[in-house]
């Protein structure tokens, strides 16, 4: 499996609340999408949650590299955003964990996310830390604030990478400071993948 995320900013003239409708508005025809597993539609607002900028960023987990390579450089909706925004740098890693929490019936109904980014653990090798990442999703999806619990680690430099979709952000979580938190629009989850 491989997680994937790009970030696309919007002109400050956009009006969030259109935006966020013509995203939602699109969720169901995702799951078209062979091989994915699920994408999280993450944005955030300018001054709100002292976010900076409007910001469209999705967060996907594929079954594999070629139906992510697909949606890359075969699908339209990619191309789309590429003509509207330009080229946005892809994010990816080898998923270490996918976990799933309670109510796991619905996911979907999650309304934030913390995506997390850390430099490599020099002392660990690659499958500890694949070890450590299972034990930390599965300790994320037991707090029942977390919807679904992603880990990876990106094996050309060893990043790590921590995804959270929650039902709502806690005030009191204590973020590190290569964290950034969005609201999630909607979960796409395909029933065939």
């Amino acid at each position: 499996m491989l997680a994937m995320t790009f970030q696309i900013t919007l002109p400050q003239t956009t009006d969030m609340e259109a935006f966020r409708r013509r995203v939602e508005s699109e969720i169901t025809t995702w799951s078209a999408n062979e091989g994915l597993l699920f994408v999280a539609h993450g944005m955030t607002q300018a001054g709100v949650r002292g976010a900076l900028h409007h910001t469209y960023a999705p967060f996907f987990v594929w079954a594999n590299t070629s139906r992510m390579g697909s949606y890359l450089w075969s699908g339209e909706h990619f191309a789309e955003l590429e003509r509207a925004f330009g080229r946005p740098r892809v994010q990816t890693w080898a998923v270490t964990s996918v976990q799933f929490g309670a109510p796991a019936s619905n996911p979907g109904s999650a309304t934030s996310a913390i995506l997390a980014t850390e430099a490599a653990v020099q002392d660990e090798t690659l499958a500890q830390r694949a070890t450590a990442h299972k034990a930390d999703a599965l300790a994320s999806v037991s707090q029942r604030d977390t919807a679904i619990a992603v880990r990876g680690i990106d094996p050309g430099d060893g990043t790590e990478m921590a995804y959270n979709a929650l039902y709502d952000l806690p005030k009191k979580r204590k973020l590190t400071p290569h964290a950034r938190t969005m609201d999630l629009v909607g979960i796409t989850l395909p029933q065939s993948a």
